[in-house]
């Protein structure tokens, strides 16, 4: 019995002193916790944003006006004969394509039915002619007979009139206009039997050969002058007030046109500005210019043919002190950032004065070399430092 207690003595012994070293041991880390000393720390350095950027300056630059159009001729001309008869004669060039001079034959009618109306206007004519003389005759002789009369007939004016043969007269010489007017008439229907070119021309269209027979209803070509093509352009409205009219009447605008024949080669031709039309396109309601090209046709290897679609540039007025930027440095459409001193972002007003191709050109309030940033930074804000990029590291952004 005595042995039992000591040993359930013994146990307690142990499961207190296990509970004093667990409690001891949770004291010392509690007080370690409570009272260490953390270590210094770094202060954190936010890197440099990486930049591109392109330095500009102010310049002096033409507004140039760009638009698109179709080759169209100046002249195009529906041919109808004036008389009526068979082809004796076509012009060889008179076939689709086909180049005819001006002045030259295009076709010919017989002519023979109006040869013969030409010598029967002039048989007419005499016989007038000979019959005015025979009453300028009779006029002599009424005139000694009325003399002869005085005082025995009661004279009136009418009574006169008729006893010289005044109506008689008129009548005669009447009929010699009408004959005049006949062989005129005659003889402009002859030289109409031949049918020429008026400009030098391309054949468009033609359903003519000899031995058909032309009438005045029917046309039997279509020819467009070859001496100038139009270029009919499409521009934005406020394209218009670029347009520098005093250059233009003085000659001095030199336009280009344009025609992209693809792999990167690109025709280009002279031209004149004509005119402002007076009617927008009515696809996109945009303003329309008139160019000319003179003489397109005569390059034989680059031809400018009809129908085609082809870019026209027109200089217009002079802009100065303006900066030059890619367009996507503007930011909402009224903004530029630029590095300053200490590579310090800035942020300026900027106010576009046009855009051309893949530039935009600004009036701003910038040094006279100004430091633009074209590539986009995240987070950008006034006054945070920027690292620019050499050469080397700068990539087109997307």
């Amino acid at each position: 019995m005595k042995l039992l207690r000591e040993g359930g003595f013994m146990k307690n012994r142990q499961a207190l002193l296990s509970l004093g070293i667990l409690g001891g041991g949770l004291f010392i880390a509690w007080v370690l916790m409570a009272f260490r000393t953390s270590p210094p720390k770094a202060e954190a350095k936010r890197a440099a944003a990486l930049v591109s950027i392109e330095e500009v300056s102010p310049i002096d630059v033409t507004r140039t006006i760009s638009g698109f159009g179709t080759v169209e001729a100046v002249r195009d001309v529906e041919f109808r004969p004036l008389v009526s008869g068979e082809v004796v004669s076509v012009h060889p060039q008179l076939q689709v394509g086909g180049r005819i001079a001006e002045g030259e034959e295009l076709v010919k009618v017989d002519p023979r039915d109006y040869e013969i109306a030409v010598e029967s206007a002039k048989a007419a004519l005499e016989q007038a002619l000979f019959e005015l003389k025979l009453e300028e005759g009779n006029q002599v002789v009424a005139k000694h007979e009325w003399g002869l009369l005085e005082g025995e007939v009661e004279r009136s004016k009418l009574g006169e009139e008729l006893a010289l043969r005044k109506p008689h007269l008129r009548a005669k010489r009447a009929t010699v206009n009408a004959a005049k007017s006949a062989l005129r008439k005659a003889e402009l229907d002859l030289e109409r039997t031949v049918i020429t070119s008026p400009f030098n021309a391309v054949v468009l269209e033609e359903s003519v050969e000899a031995g058909k027979f032309l009438s005045t209803q029917n046309a039997f070509a279509r020819l467009a002058s070859t001496e100038a093509f139009y270029v009919r352009v499409r521009v934005p409205r406020s394209d218009l007030e670029w347009l520098d009219f005093d250059a233009n009447s003085s000659g001095a605008l030199q336009v280009k046109v344009f025609q992209d024949m693809g792999s990167g080669h690109e025709l280009e031709w002279n031209a004149r500005f004509v005119r402002v039309l007076g009617d927008v396109d009515l696809v996109g309601r945009m303003a329309q210019l008139l160019v000319a090209v003179d003489r397109p046709l005569d390059s034989k290897e680059d031809p400018l043919l009809l129908g085609s679609y082809v870019r026209v540039e027109i200089p217009g007025k002079r802009v100065h002190g303006v900066y030059r930027i890619p367009r996507r440095a503007l930011r909402e459409g009224s903004v530029v950032w630029i590095v300053g001193k200490d590579n310090m972002l800035e942020v300026v007003k900027a106010e576009p004065a046009f855009s051309q191709k893949d530039w935009t050109f600004i009036k701003a309030e910038l040094p006279q070399t100004a430091r633009i940033v074209t590539s986009s930074i995240e987070g950008a804000m006034r006054g945070m430092i920027v690292e620019v990029a050499l050469p080397s590291k700068l990539t087109e952004p997307t």
